[in-house]
């Protein structure tokens, strides 16, 4: 904002004067701007209260050294105006540079005026963490289009993002259309740079998690893995951007063709009671095909140990704790696929060991936040 001092002037200032013009002012447009993980609103045809659950550490790590900004026109033809970051440092531009700041990330940038002057209105388009992955582009774009991603499960187990360890962040795509018509080359510089509204990543995960909620203490009872019979191993990194001004939380899955569907059983990472895996989108289908998760289960009877397995559903339970089978409600959001940077979370809360073995569940989902938070079950 530029404020004006009281005062007598010694001439007249007019406030629609060409501020972006004159010798003096083609240095380029420097700007800055704030890019997060999780932090993009709910979809906008989204009418319902689901609520939402933050990141915690990792899940919101974005690896600087391996995050690519651009921006992009905003007409039909999304063609490429410049890779904003890293970038070439062409003569005379200040080389760009990327803050860390808790699990915001504040990019700081000069904008060549020769390309910029005539392109106010810009999509910027940020990608993090390709490394966690193999990324099927090199992503040197001449105008914005679908990527894909591949998994790689070494040994079939489940992959876990790391914090500050290069490749180990989880994949993540942003956009956000920003504007510089209120640029003013008198106001704004390298100290003082432009900002622009944030962009808000969407990882391009999703997490299933499993929590050993047992309390029969006196036969030990515990759950001692958790499997996926049936998942995705490529997803689509970007989402649909031709006409998105900002990134959403979907509301349905954007799956490529060749997905490589696997059906050897990934186990499941374990951390105390939780077990977890972060899987590309997956279509569901009917309440036949969700029955993907296989959960084995130990208890201690006379001095022996008993070992059973029971299946987890992928899909909403009842009251009851039983798997739900309604296909209108299967095919409600958010079920009827597993959706990027959305948490799908079941709770075992009991088990009967009469054959065949069968669990009881509660269970939450919901789009994932940046910042932790505290979430009931259902």
């Amino acid at each position: 904002m530029t404020a004006l001092l009281g005062g007598i002037l010694p001439a007249c200032v007019y406030d629609d004067e060409d501020t972006t013009s004159g010798p003096e002012q083609r240095d380029g447009f420097n700007i800055s701007v704030a890019i997060s993980a999780g932090n993009a609103p709910t979809a906008r045809a989204y009418t319902g209260d689901l609520p939402d659950e933050g990141g915690a550490g990792a899940e919101n790590y974005i690896d600087i050294n391996d995050l690519q900004i651009y921006a992009f026109s905003t007409d039909d033809s999304n063609t490429l105006l410049a890779q904003i970051y890293p970038n070439s440092n062409p003569e005379g531009i200040t080389p760009p540079e990327v803050t860390p700041v808790g699990n915001t990330y504040y990019l700081k940038a000069e904008l060549p005026y020769d390309t910029f002057s005539n392109n106010k209105e810009f999509k910027l388009v940020a990608v993090a963490n390709g490394g966690a992955t193999s990324l099927d582009a090199d992503l040197d774009w001449e105008t914005l289009t679908t990527q894909t991603y591949s998994m790689d499960y070494e040994n079939n187990q489940a992959w876990i993002p790391q914090w500050g360890k290069t490749g180990s962040g989880i994949p993540m795509f942003g956009v956000q259309k920003v504007t510089i018509v209120g640029y003013n080359f008198k106001t704004y510089n390298e100290f003082n740079p432009y900002l622009l509204e944030d962009i808000n990543m969407l990882r391009a995960l999703a997490k299933v998690e499993v929590v050993d909620a047992l309390e029969n203490v006196a036969d030990e009872e515990t759950v001692v893995s958790v499997g996926l019979s049936s998942y995705n191993t490529k997803g689509y990194l970007t989402t649909d951007c031709d006409d998105v001004t900002t990134t959403e939380n979907v509301m349905v899955a954007r799956i490529p063709d060749d997905r490589n569907l696997s059906t050897t059983s990934l186990s499941f990472a374990r951390e105390g009671s939780k077990f977890t895996a972060y899987l590309p989108e997956y279509e569901l289908g009917n309440a036949d095909s969700r029955k993907v998760i296989v959960v084995e289960i130990q208890k201690k009877e006379n001095e022996e140990i008993m070992t059973g397995r029971f299946e987890l559903f992928l899909a909403p339970y009842t009251a009851e704790g039983r798997p739900e089978t309604d296909e209108a409600k299967l095919n409600e959001y958010p079920w009827q696929a597993l959706l990027r940077n959305h948490i799908y979370r079941y709770k075992i809360t009991q088990v009967n060991w009469t054959e065949p073995v069968q669990g009881t569940v509660s269970y939450m989902v919901c789009p994932w936040e940046n910042q932790s938070g505290e979430i009931e079950f259902d």
